[in-house]
C-alpha cells in the first residue's frame, strides 16, 4: 500500500512539474481549453486554476514550489464543558416545569431565575427548587448563582436589585453556553409564548450528560447520591461532556432520582423524553430531533434548533 502511494505520489509530482515545463498554447490544446490571454501570463497561476476532475485519495491539493499534499478536514466532536451543560440544564428548568399527571406547566416560560429565586429563600442557597439537585453539575451552577444572589443582599441590594443583576449576569453566562453547545449567537429576545415542541427540543441537550465524570480524584456517576451536597471545582467543572451523537449515554435508562418526599424514584430518561412527545403531540417525536444530531452538531436549519432558538428569543423576553 505505501508502495502504491508512494508511486503515486511521484508520477503526479512528475506530471506536475510537466505541466509547469509545458507551453501554454500546447497545454491548453491538450487539455482542449480555448487559448485565453490568461495563458500568456505565468503558467503557475494557470495550473492554480484547474480544477482535476479525478477523483483521489490525497486531501485537498494545493499547488507551491514543494507540492504540498493536505489531509482532508475531520469533522470535530462537539461537546461543552460540565459548566455549560449544568447551565443549560438550569435554564430548562428555568423555563419549564411540566406535570405529567395534571399536564400543568408551573414554569413560565421565560429566563427569569424564578427556578432558584421563587421557590422560598431558604432555598435559595441550596440551588431553589429540588429539580436542580438531580445532577453534581447543574447543582454546582445553582448553588454558584444562589450564593451570589444572597451575597447581594448582604452588600444591602434589595431583593429586586439583587435579582436584576444576577439576571444579567445570568443572560451573559448564558452567550457562551448557548453558542457552544449549538454553534451560532443567543439570539434577540421578542414576544411570545413557549411550546412543548420547544420544549422536546431542549431536552436533546440530554445527549451531552456524561456517564462517569470525575470528583475529588474519583470516577463517579453525575447523580451518585454520596455526592449530594457536593459542589464541583472550577477544574471539574472545566471538564467536557458527552460528544453529541444523538444517543443518550445508557446510564440514563435506569435513573434513580430522589423526590422531595423523600422516595427514590427510577425512571428511563430516553422514554421519558420519548413519551413526553406523544402525550403532547409535539408537531416532532424526540426520536426525529435526535436523529438530526447523529452527525455531531445542532445545524442551523435543523427543525430542533428552529425550536431551540425560538425558545430561547421567547425566553429572554422578561
Amino acid at each position: 500500500m505505501l508502495k502504491h502511494t508512494a508511486h503515486k505520489l511521484s508520477t503526479l509530482a512528475v506530471a506536475s512539474a510537466m505541466v509547469l515545463a509545458t507551453p501554454a498554447s500546447a497545454l491548453a490544446a491538450h487539455l482542449n481549453i480555448p487559448t485565453m490571454p490568461v495563458f500568456q501570463t505565468d503558467m503557475r497561476a494557470m495550473f492554480e486554476r484547474f480544477e482535476f476532475t479525478q477523483p483521489t485519495n490525497f486531501g485537498s491539493f494545493e499547488i507551491n514550489q514543494n507540492f504540498s499534499f493536505n489531509s482532508p478536514s475531520v469533522v470535530q466532536e462537539r461537546t461543552i464543558t460540565l459548566d455549560q451543560l449544568g447551565l443549560l440544564q438550569l435554564a430548562a428548568h428555568d423555563l419549564f416545569d411540566v406535570d405529567r399527571t395534571t399536564e400543568v406547566d408551573r414554569e413560565n416560560g421565560k429566563l427569569d431565575l424564578s427556578t432558584l429565586l421563587d421557590h422560598g429563600k431558604r432555598n435559595i442557597a441550596i440551588g431553589g427548587e429540588h429539580r436542580n439537585r438531580e445532577n453534581v453539575f447543574m447543582f454546582s451552577v445553582a448553588k454558584r448563582y444562589g450564593s451570589t444572589y444572597l451575597t447581594y443582599l448582604s452588600y444591602g441590594m434589595t431583593p429586586s436589585q439583587a435579582r436584576n443583576v444576577l439576571t444579567a449576569q445570568y443572560h451573559s453566562d448564558l452567550r457562551g453556553a448557548y453558542s457552544a453547545a449549538f454553534g451560532e449567537s443567543m439570539p434577540i429576545a421578542r414576544k411570545g409564548n413557549a411550546t412543548m415542541t420547544e420544549n422536546l427540543a431542549l431536552r436533546t441537550i440530554h445527549d451531552f450528560i456524561p456517564g462517569q465524570i470525575v470528583v475529588r480524584g474519583r470516577l463517579t456517576t453525575p447523580v451518585d447520591r454520596s455526592l449530594a451536597g457536593t459542589t464541583l471545582t472550577k477544574r471539574e467543572l472545566s471538564a467536557k461532556s458527552e460528544v453529541l451523537d444523538g444517543i443518550i449515554n445508557p446510564l440514563f435508562r435506569n435513573l434513580r432520582l430522589p423526590m422531595p418526599n423523600g422516595q427514590i424514584v427510577t425512571i428511563d430518561l430516553l422514554e421519558r423524553d420519548e413519551s413526553f412527545g406523544e402525550q403532547f403531540n409535539t408537531t416532532q417525536s424526540f426520536g426525529y430531533f435526535m436523529s438530526e444530531l447523529e452527525d455531531g452538531s445542532y445545524d442551523r436549519n435543523d427543525k430542533v434548533m428552529v425550536h431551540i432558538r425560538n425558545l430561547f428569543a421567547k425566553g429572554l423576553n422578561i
